[in-house]
């Protein structure tokens, strides 16, 4: 039996989070939350997720702040960061997602469906 890939879902919304935790629990990954982008660095050192699903617009530091300081850790710096917001899809925010490091750019309100396929691309190396 495979070991479940970490998802870790940072996003202030805690609806959302609970949505997700219990969208992924029906497939092959387990998901762990933070709501915050300080408290997610407290998360990863416990538990080094394969894939992050990133808010933008949080209180205390912007999701793109957050990619920075991960992208910038060696132990950090190779695990996907899809950011997942309702901030405008406009090309400026799609680019600077990009350049931090991000893989992917997900606008709220999403398809369960796809970001779940979007995900399993990334992960399967695609």
């Amino acid at each position: 039996m495979s070991k479940k890939k970490t998802v870790l879902v940072i996003d202030d919304d805690e609806s959302l989070r609970k949505m997700l935790q219990m969208r992924f629990s029906f497939s092959d990954y387990k998901v762990v939350t933070a709501e915050s982008g300080e408290k997610a660095f407290d998360v990863i050192n416990k538990c080094k997720p394969e894939l992050i699903l990133l808010d933008i617009a949080m209180p205390d530091m912007d999701g793109y702040e957050v990619c920075k300081i991960l992208k910038d850790n060696p132990e950090t710096r190779d695990i996907p960061i899809v950011f997942l917001t309702a901030i405008g899809g406009n090309i400026e925010n799609k680019l600077q997602s990009l350049m931090v490091g991000g893989v992917d750019y997900i606008q709220k309100p999403f398809d369960g469906s796809d970001l779940l396929k979007r995900i399993e691309k990334i992960l399967d190396g695609g």
